[in-house]
């Protein structure tokens, strides 16, 4: 339960509490315990400096509360030490700040740090990390930082700390655009360094391929000092329609590993069954795309989301209680599709599938020219096809021609410009497309002549 405040050229100010109940697994048996975390925070943002501070103010948590990772890891021996630690955390203190200094050509500066400590454990566990980053012409990137952790006596025997109770660290990380020469790649390079003699590089190329950008892929090599504690990795992933293929290859100096995998989400709805993208984290809630007979129409809300083959697909990552905006790249649809709005707004609920629905016309587009009879259809008629399901009409122009969207092959359409039955007329038609070899939907617009009695 929380409560946040606006304070506006003060901030914004928040303060929450969880309560836990907790079965832990002891020698002696189960053993339950319950608690309470308290948490105050700040956060300010300054215009006039391009500064972020955030003061994740003070979290402090009685005897009994564990949480749900603490928990997990209440029972779980540490081989390596002889060692195993129950500590839950009891409070703790943290503080970031972030400075932008661009409009210098300066980069950005970021520090952050925290204290904490644990409940039946003396003194603090504390971490300062400092990091600047900016970058070169043409793109390239560079990046420099410096870690300080020190540990509790505990948790420091439960860490890889090998020196003492600190820990240091200083790194550096280099990313180059390969654009010129493979588009969407990177080449990136890091070297670590503890401060006592132990070194770490290593080096690779990401990047991203395909129309949509939706199959990614990556290599590494990195390596220790004298060729010690070598690793490498290489994979690729494609997310898809109907699901994200996954493949990838990992090795050090005393393991091989390959992994593979498929995954995805399915939906069962009035109109049928849908595949798609798997879900993101919690399930908070998702939009199912309704636009029947838009195949293969792009989806702007994601990488490589497409209808499918019949017009539907899944949204999987949408915020509750939060508008969100669903749209369709009309560039995609199909010159048989015609849809009268590409973009709808939804607001769903935490943990609903709402339906994001477009009306869509499938047929044939064509900008009709009504000629001249007894009488010329007038400037601002009403023009509708006979016994069909779309109720949408068309408006003759000054030029009596009437563009209208979803027709098919062959059929008949009504003119109206009035109530009485001597200010309407009808007309039948025939498309070009449906004859002869020029037979085919994606014709495009055609445009033909008819006679209006």
């Amino acid at each position: 339960l929380g409560l946040g405040v606006g304070l506006g050229d003060w901030g914004a100010f928040s303060v929450d509490a969880t309560q836990a109940n907790t079965s832990l697994t002891t020698n002696e048996g189960d053993i339950n315990k319950k608690g309470q975390s308290y948490r105050f925070q700040y956060s300010k943002s300054i215009a006039a400096t391009d500064s972020t501070i955030t003061l994740a103010g003070y979290r402090y948590s009685t005897k009994g509360f564990y949480t749900l990772q603490e928990s997990l890891d209440y029972d779980q021996p540490d081989d390596t030490y002889n060692n195993n630690w129950h500590g839950n955390k009891r409070s703790k203190l943290q503080l970031t700040f972030s400075q932008n200094l661009v409009g210098l050509d300066w980069g950005s500066l970021a520090i952050s740090g925290y204290q904490q400590d644990y409940w039946n454990e003396e003194g603090y566990e504390r971490n300062l990390s400092v990091s600047y980053n900016n970058s070169f012409v043409n793109g390239i990137a560079w990046s420099l930082m410096y870690m300080y952790t020190q540990y509790t006596n505990k948790s420091a025997n439960t860490s890889s700390n090998t020196h003492a109770n600190n820990n240091k660290q200083v790194s550096i990380n280099v990313s180059i655009p390969l654009g010129k020469w493979l588009p969407g790649a990177y080449a990136t390079t890091s070297m670590n360094s503890d401060l006592h003699g132990g070194m770490y590089s290593q080096a690779g190329i990401s990047g991203t391929a395909l129309k949509d950008n939706n199959l990614s892929y990556y290599m590494s090599q990195g390596t220790g000092n004298n060729n010690q504690n070598y690793n490498g990795q290489v994979g690729m992933d494609y997310k898809g329609s109907y699901g994200e293929l996954n493949v990838g290859y990992n090795y050090s100096d005393n393991s091989r590993q390959v992994n593979y995998g498929a995954q995805g989400s399915v939906v069962v709805h009035q109109h049928g069954i849908t595949f798609g993208q798997p879900l993101v984290g919690d399930i908070s809630a998702l939009a199912l795309v309704e636009a029947p007979g838009a195949d293969n129409a792009k989806v702007n809300n994601g990488t490589g989301l497409s209808t499918d083959w019949r017009g539907y697909t899944i949204v999987p990552y949408l915020n509750s209680y939060r508008r969100s905006r669903i749209a369709l790249e009309p560039s995609t649809l199909k010159d048989d599709v015609d849809i009268k709005n590409n973009v709808t707004t939804v607001v769903p609920t935490a943990g609903a599938v709402v339906a994001a629905a477009f009306k869509t016309n499938v047929g044939h587009r064509v900008l009709i020219t009504f000629q001249q009879d007894k009488f010329a259809v007038p400037f601002g008629a009403m023009v509708s096809v006979d016994g069909s399901e779309n109720p949408d009409v068309g408006i003759v122009n000054e030029n009596g021609e009437v563009y209208l969207s979803g027709l098919p092959e062959r059929g008949s359409i009504t003119a109206k410009w009035g109530l009485n039955n001597e200010m309407k007329c009808h007309a039948d038609f025939v498309l070009p497309a449906s004859t002869g070899k020029n037979k085919r939907k994606d014709i495009g617009l055609q445009q033909i002549n008819v006679i209006c009695k």
